[in-house]
């Protein structure tokens, strides 16, 4: 089915944790495999999509975006934290990313963000960002920024000018960067804005008896998020991506697939006009919006 390309298409990101590893609650197919991945970029690709995310902790997703070829995207990826031990921080940030370069087989990055921003905080904070500007005066990145996973963690990078990107979660029920008014910080700050987790690494997606044990201390939530999806007659990923696409501040959404299907499921989606979601369906429960709090029952 060739869909007709929009704007908001363009600004879909293509996320690929799951092309190094099984990522995702919601993913019943495991780590993709090469020829997949193929299908899924070209796909993507068609359908007016032109920028990856990825990071060097993703398993083997560099080198198998590399392999497949991704020369023509506009490619973003992470550094992983600072050493404990480590004295040069301008030869490991160049040996990093020249490592990534050469495992993505591109010669320059859109983007370098930070995967563990805390590292600009750190008694390495002055050499860190010397080396960052490095990359960036060179060529080799046009932008730097932080991949975040709590709003209030730009309260001490917002002091850093060097950013000029912002990933971070937002989605149905977890409203944190947009009710902390960061979302319009940055965005008056001329930060670009990528949003992560849209599908709450799958946890939105999944029907009331697919949702694990463990969620039934927020059923009221769900309850409320069932009925609301029926009563605008969306699938939960077109709510979903309604829901991000439905702030003006948003410059990416980022989204990560395990199949073709799944990629036309998304690129249909952008179809449908941007709605905002209910304020009741929001929680600032970390035990719930974090993903790395989830304990399993």
């Amino acid at each position: 089915v060739k869909l007709k390309k929009t704007k908001t298409m363009a600004e879909i990101t293509l996320g690929t944790a799951q092309f190094g590893y099984s990522y995702g609650i919601a993913n019943r197919t495991g780590k993709i495999g090469i020829e997949a991945g193929r299908e899924i970029l070209t796909l993507a690709r068609q359908h007016g999509v032109h920028t990856l995310d990825t990071a060097i902790a993703y398993g083997d997703a560099e080198a198998m975006l590399g392999e497949i070829g991704c020369s023509s995207w506009d490619v973003i990826t992470k550094l992983p934290p600072l050493p404990k031990e480590i004295s040069d921080i301008s030869t490991w940030v160049e040996n990093e990313v020249k490592s990534s370069l050469a495992r993505l087989k591109v010669t320059s990055l859109y983007g370098l963000l930070l995967h563990h921003p805390s590292d600009l905080l750190g008694v390495h904070s002055r050499k860190l960002v010397a080396a960052l500007l490095d990359l960036k005066e060179q060529g080799i990145v046009a932008k730097l920024g932080v991949s975040i996973y709590l709003a209030d963690e730009l309260d001490q990078l917002a002091s850093f000018p060097i950013i000029d990107v912002v990933q971070a979660p937002m989605n149905i029920i977890d409203r944190e960067l947009a009710d902390s008014g960061w979302l319009t910080k940055l965005s008056h700050g001329k930060v670009e804005i990528h949003i992560r987790s849209t599908f709450l690494q799958g946890l939105l997606v999944l029907t009331p008896t697919e949702r694990p044990t463990w969620t039934t201390k927020w059923d009221s939530i769900f309850r409320d998020w069932d009925m609301w999806i029926a009563s605008t007659g969306m699938s939960r990923v077109e709510a979903c991506l309604a829901h991000i696409r439905s702030y003006p501040e948003v410059d990416r959404i980022i989204v990560g697939v395990d199949c073709t299907e799944q990629t036309m499921e998304i690129l249909k989606a952008l179809e449908k006009t941007p709605l905002r979601a209910p304020t009741a369906l929001s929680s600032d429960d970390e035990q719930l919006i974090n993903p790395s709090r989830w304990v399993s029952t």
